[in-house]
């Protein structure tokens, strides 16, 4: 991938993902750190599901089933 395109595409992802986080930082702030607070416990506990899940998952029989069958 040429350097210039990579560096156009990260920059206007960046500036679109951090305009969005500005925006709703202006439009909820305090609101949004209290909620965030409250979850923590809740948000911490989904993460590391899904940390699990993805170590996990591919682990099982059945997967390992299906990943031998599309190398034969």
């Amino acid at each position: 991938m040429p350097f210039v395109t990579f560096l156009f595409g990260t920059l206007a992802g960046r500036s679109i993902r951090f305009f969005i986080e500005g925006y709703l930082a202006v439009r909820y702030g305090e609101e949004a750190k209290q909620f965030v607070l409250h979850q923590k416990w809740y948000s911490l506990a989904a993460v590391l599901g899904l940390v699990l899940a993805y170590f996990l998952i591919p682990r099982l029989p059945f997967f390992r089933k299906l990943g031998n069958s599309q190398s034969d």
